[in-house]
């Protein structure tokens, strides 16, 4: 399963193994239909855009937008004994006819962090020992998942959400009808067939959060997003990451993931904001991880595709 990747760097508490693509594919599909899975809380928006306003930009031809978000969790269950707690969100858009999908990208921006952490081996130290251990793809290179402030969320350097392979929809999703919530499995591609009805979506489901109650380890998660909506032609081929901003997106969404484990009282708690975690200064050990993250192994935080 997914899990033993994680476990793996638990338990060597060194930076993680790397899960091969199709590994990890299989993997998140199997967690994504894991009937254990009990959404905790669900919420959809939807965006017409109609007129005269879309006549300002020129943009009638999107019809609606639609976001969606789940939070979910899992019961511990042998043999990891394993609770995880994650987010899940859909962004769709609906167009008046196939080929001005491609009229439009979706960028999503994020701020916060992701970061390990274990009960001080000192009983009577009640401070949690915690890690930016996490590292993720961004813009192409790796780095640990920690971002002070608000940025581009996209694995390589061009902003659009789901580009790849030299088309800036590639991995962005479709179906023959709109979904009527997430889906549990991946569409299918534009980039590996072209739609034949005028809604496509992209899907995020980022970390998750888990603790292990064999191994005392907790990963946890306080990230903050804004998914937009935007005129291809108004997004950038490339982003250093902070040179684009939300002023000329159609309409954004504004939802987060936050799980942070509380080794005291042994559960997962929610927090208002960045968590605190998120902006204290690197450890040596963390700045060493930072400045060779480019040559070692990682745990891929995110698969090619899902921005």
């Amino acid at each position: 399963m997914r899990l033993l990747f994680f476990v793996m760097f638990l338990t060597a508490l060194s930076p993680p193994v790397l899960a091969r693509h199709d590994e990890w594919k299989a993997n998140r599909k199997t967690q994504q239909n894991d009937t254990r899975a009990i959404p905790l809380t669900q919420e959809e928006k939807v965006f017409d855009n109609s007129s005269p306003d879309c006549q300002k930009n020129n943009t009638c031809d999107l019809k609606r937008v639609i976001f969606r978000k789940e939070e979910y969790i899992t019961s511990p269950s042998e043999p990891m004994d394993i609770e995880i707690h994650g987010t899940r969100m859909l962004l769709g858009y609906k167009t008046a006819n196939v080929a001005a999908l491609l009229d439009y990208v979706v960028v999503q921006f994020t701020c916060g962090c992701m970061w390990y952490s274990h009960p001080a081996d000192d009983k009577k130290d009640l401070r949690d020992v915690t890690e930016f251990g996490i590292i993720r793809y961004q813009l192409g290179e790796k780095m640990q998942h920690v971002f002070p402030n608000l940025a581009v969320d996209s694995v390589d350097s061009d902003p659009a959400y789901g580009s790849g392979e030299g088309n800036r929809h590639y991995y962005v999703q479709w179906a023959k009808s709109t979904p009527e919530w997430i889906p549990d499995r991946q569409g299918k591609l534009i980039g590996e067939e072209l739609p034949t009805f005028p809604f496509a979506f992209v899907t995020d489901m980022p970390g998750p959060a888990f603790y292990s109650q064999r191994l005392l380890y907790a990963t946890n998660m306080s990230l903050e997003y804004k998914t937009c909506v935007f005129k291809t032609t108004d997004v950038p081929l490339k982003t250093n990451g902070t040179d684009l901003s939300t002023e000329k997106a159609i309409v954004c969404f504004d939802w987060e993931s936050k799980f942070a484990y509380n080794h005291a009282t042994q559960r997962f708690e929610h927090h208002k904001g960045i968590h605190p975690e998120c902006k204290r200064p690197f450890s040596l050990r963390e700045e060493f991880y930072r400045k060779h993250s480019q040559d070692g192994p990682i745990l891929e935080e995110k698969i090619d595709g899902e921005k």
